[in-house]
Formats: C-alpha cells, sequence, structure tokens
C-alpha cells in the first residue's frame, strides 16, 4: 500500500471502531472497511457479532469468578 492508502485505511478503521465499546472486539475486518470507504455507510453485521461474543464471554468468566 503507498502512504496515501495506508492514511485512508487507517483513518477508515479509526472512525469505524470509535462508534462501537470494545477492544479488539469492534475492530472492524477488511471488507467493513473497504465498504465504509466507497460508501460512507457502516455495515455493523459482523462487528455486532463480535461484539456479543465478547460480551458473552466476559459475563460467563465473571459468573465463574463469583
Amino acid at each position: 500500500m503507498g502512504r496515501r492508502k495506508d492514511l485512508k485505511v487507517s483513518s477508515a478503521v479509526s472512525a469505524i471502531k470509535c462508534t462501537r465499546l470494545g477492544g479488539r472486539a469492534a475492530i472492524p475486518d477488511y471488507n467493513t472497511v473497504q465498504k465504509f470507504i466507497k460508501t460512507g455507510n457502516i455495515d455493523y453485521t459482523e462487528i455486532d457479532k463480535r461484539v456479543a461474543f465478547y460480551r458473552e464471554g466476559m459475563l460467563n468468566s465473571q459468573s465463574t469468578h463469583n
């Protein structure tokens, strides 16, 4: 990738990431980023699945430690 494209992709990832809580779970995949760059719309389908998966795991781990 060229520097210009690197900056565009990293900015898109950051813009999408800050719309959802969660560390790794909220980081968008490649297809989500590319679609956002092309259309300006964010498809949250995969992100929300990951966030829910991690949230469920956190809730389960907390209940086993209490």
